[in-house]
């Protein structure tokens, strides 16, 4: 389904290397990602994936993997370079 606007991508759809900041988050991952501090306006780095397993980000320091039932539940903006 495509996004409404084009600026908001699924986390899904970056790629390696790719930077973007977290625009939203479905209910059941805002709450789970909480916990990890991932919430609107963090910003990640993909460091492997996504795929059909899921996706690790770099999150300031910190590397987090994410099952793909989480990364699903994530939209992103690009960061500013």
């Amino acid at each position: 389904m495509p996004f409404a606007d084009p600026e908001l991508l699924p986390l899904a759809a970056l790629r390696r290397g790719e930077t973007a900041r977290i625009a939203s988050l479905t209910p059941a991952a805002a709450q789970r990602l909480a916990m990890l501090g991932l919430r609107r306006g963090v910003e990640l780095s993909v460091l492997h994936g996504p795929d059909a397993r899921g996706a690790v980000l770099r999150v300031g320091s910190a590397r987090i993997a994410l099952g793909r039932e989480l990364v699903d539940g994530v939209t992103v903006t690009a960061a500013a370079t």
